[in-house]
């Protein structure tokens, strides 16, 4: 296929991936390409992540009640994040949180994992990460994250996947991202009354 038939992605590894047009719609429709460059994944990788991306019970089944925060008081972004880390002490998946903020702030250094629409997602695949651990962080008043559409993040997904695990946090993160595209599940979550409630309702969320 040839150039005016595709769209172009262009990752932080420097690769192209070429995608029709149809499927681009589909990217950007989570967030817009030129904001999409931190997934730092080749071509094979993003085409399976795209193919099977984890559905709202899978999701669900990650999240943990302890690692849920849903009154975050920080209003910008690095005091939430050092907020929302507390959360994930003492957790055997993550035995050296601080050693994994380290790594979560050099991500955030390369580029923004502020998503728009009130979403961010920080995140490390590192080897620190003996399982997949997920930290969630809620905000009424919203967190001054630089986001590209220039909105407060109301809604904070601190992710760590070991290293080995690339398919399946490609999965998570293009899953999580794609269903939170969606207002209405934002809204859901953002209405959860408790971390129990919170988890119900991103397993009934649309895909």
């Amino acid at each position: 296929m040839d150039d005016a038939g595709c769209v172009q992605l262009y990752f932080l590894n420097r690769s192209w991936l070429k995608l029709p047009h149809r499927a681009g719609r589909r990217w950007q429709k989570l967030r817009g390409w030129v904001n999409f460059t931190w997934y730092n994944v080749g071509a094979k990788d993003m085409q399976d992540a795209q193919k099977l991306p984890l559905v709202p019970t899978q999701l669900a089944a990650l999240l943990q009640p302890q690692l849920i925060r849903l009154d975050l008081q920080a209003r910008e972004k690095l005091p939430a994040l050092r907020e929302l880390l507390t959360a994930l002490q003492h957790i055997p998946a993550l035995p050296r949180p601080e050693a994994f903020f380290r790594e979560v702030l050099a991500r955030e250094r390369i580029t923004n994992t502020g998503l728009g629409n009130g979403l961010a997602m920080p995140h490390a695949r590192t080897d620190l990460c003996a399982d997949i651990v997920i930290a969630v962080g809620r905000s009424a008043a919203g967190i001054d994250y630089d986001a590209p559409d220039g909105k407060p993040v109301h809604l904070l997904f601190m992710i760590g996947t070991p290293q080995r695990e690339l398919t399946r946090y490609h999965q998570l993160v293009v899953g999580l991202a794609r269903m939170l595209n969606h207002a209405v599940n934002r809204e859901r979550l953002l209405a959860a009354t408790d971390a129990a409630d919170f988890i119900r309702a991103m397993g009934t969320l649309r895909c």
